[in-house]
């Protein structure tokens, strides 16, 4: 199998992205988070920053395609088909199954091939019939009989020698709850029994029990190893097989922070377009990418994945890889550089899955602060206020639209509870409160 390399982007770990339609959209995927967020120290993310620059951090994620070849030298025998044998077999201790030139599909589908060493040929004596052709019966054991058999295609007595006499009689059917006998389809009222009356010598084995064999001749039948031909022809095949193993792996660029989750963050569930391709005869170790840091990273991706999936893993133990082709997506994650209040900021935005997170921006710091409150309030032990600063706090860190609705319901709640009994009652009186009939007030009074 030739090497085939494709490339159809250039591929790197960090790079600016000047395009201004992908600034773009990237901008209004960060407008459409933060205005879900209602705590944000931000008012309009377009409107109150400035846009710096764009930097794409490549993830890759990594599709491996390997088809496995296994190998193995087995013995065989077959009848002697009368061919020419060697005057010598070949001996085939050193035979190096790995080196032979045998015939591959390689298009990843299963393929099974047997392929005998005709050089390995030798002529024996059939060790099952000693070279005579014949073995003993196993239907008889060599007794050249058997036992009488009794069933529904045989009137035998099935070992015993004798048989039932019977005759026939008719006797009153059943009554029905009136007492009366009931009457079959026939429109009568009696039915036919059979009675034994006696018993008789069998008329298969004439009493005996025991007839004669049907399967072989004297208690012997052919060799069913050598087909009666006494000698084998024994040789070496070896057994192919051809087996797909898929696999995936995926590498964040070295040059991204950590993020607090790895399940829902902008580098996680990478989606992106296909860079790179290469398709060879054995395992892919090396990419030959012309910078060295992204060769090299992509190099221990797929020594990572080597080592840690267990179906390779299983199939290289006994197996080799005749052809691996590796797909390589770019799927980046942007880090949009912004100014806001004389002061510079980044945050993070993945442009596929639409999710965004603020390591240390505004909105970050505004997370931290009010975190710092709700300890300070938990120490004076106004705990609702502790609870609604703790939930503000964690609706700037979270990118499910769902979860922030759900954190600032309970915002709400707990705030309207801290203002107390009397408070709430005054609140609520505004929407419940009936309007009093109008009076007739003197000039001192105010409606």
């Amino acid at each position: 199998m030739s090497n085939l390399k494709t490339s159809t982007a250039e591929i790197h770990l960090k790079k600016e992205v000047t395009d201004p339609n992908v600034v773009q959209a990237t901008s209004l995927i960060i407008d459409e988070w933060e205005a879900r967020l209602p705590y944000s120290p931000i008012g309009t993310f377009s409107q109150d920053t400035t846009f710096v620059k764009l930097i794409d951090h490549a993830c890759f994620r990594i599709e491996i395609e390997s088809q496995v070849v296994y190998r193995t030298l087995q013995e065989n025998h077959t009848p002697d088909d009368g061919e020419k044998c060697p005057d010598e077999p070949q001996d085939l201790k050193d035979f190096d199954v790995w080196i032979q030139d045998y015939p591959l599909g390689l298009d990843f589908q299963v393929h099974e091939r047997s392929i005998p060493i005709v050089e390995s040929r030798e002529r024996i004596t059939c060790s099952r019939c000693d070279g005579s052709g014949k073995t003993t019966c196993e239907m008889c054991r060599g007794s050249t009989m058997v036992t009488c058999s009794k069933g529904f295609f045989s009137s035998g007595c099935g070992g015993s020698g004798q048989v039932e006499i019977t005759r026939e009689r008719k006797v009153l059917r059943d009554l029905d709850c009136y007492g009366r006998p009931m009457v079959g389809s026939d429109g009568s009222q009696y039915r036919t029994v059979k009675e034994v009356i006696g018993m008789k010598n069998c008329s298969e084995c004439h009493g005996s029990g025991q007839v004669k064999c049907q399967k072989c001749n004297s208690g012997l039948v052919q060799c069913a190893r050598c087909e009666g031909k006494r000698k084998l022809i024994r040789y070496i095949s070896v057994e192919q097989k051809e087996s797909p193993v898929k696999g995936e792996t995926s590498i964040l660029s070295p040059h991204l922070p950590s993020f607090r989750s790895a399940k829902i963050c902008p580098a996680s569930k990478l989606k992106g377009n296909l860079c790179f391709t290469l398709d060879q005869g054995e395992p892919v170790v090396s990419f030959n990418i012309p910078r060295p840091e992204e060769n090299e990273v992509l190099a221990n991706a797929m020594k990572g994945y080597y080592e840690s999936d267990q179906k390779l893993q299983e199939a290289l133990a006994t197996g080799k890889v005749f052809r691996q082709v590796v797909k390589i997506y770019n799927c980046p994650v942007s880090e949009y550089f912004y100014s806001f209040n004389g002061a510079e900021y980044s945050i993070f935005v993945n442009r596929e899955t639409k999710i965004v997170e603020d390591l240390t921006g505004p909105i970050a710091q505004e997370s931290d602060n009010l975190l710092d409150q709700s300890k300070e309030f938990a120490k004076e032990k106004k705990y609702l206020k502790s609870f609604a600063a703790n939930q503000k706090a964690k609706t700037l860190l979270s990118s499910n639209p769902w979860e922030i609705k759900a954190r600032k319901a309970l915002v709400d709640t707990t705030e309207l509870s801290s203002l107390g009994i009397e408070k709430s009652k005054q609140l609520f009186s505004k929407f419940f409160k009936k309007t009093p009939a109008p009076e007739t007030k003197d000039d001192n009074q105010q409606i």
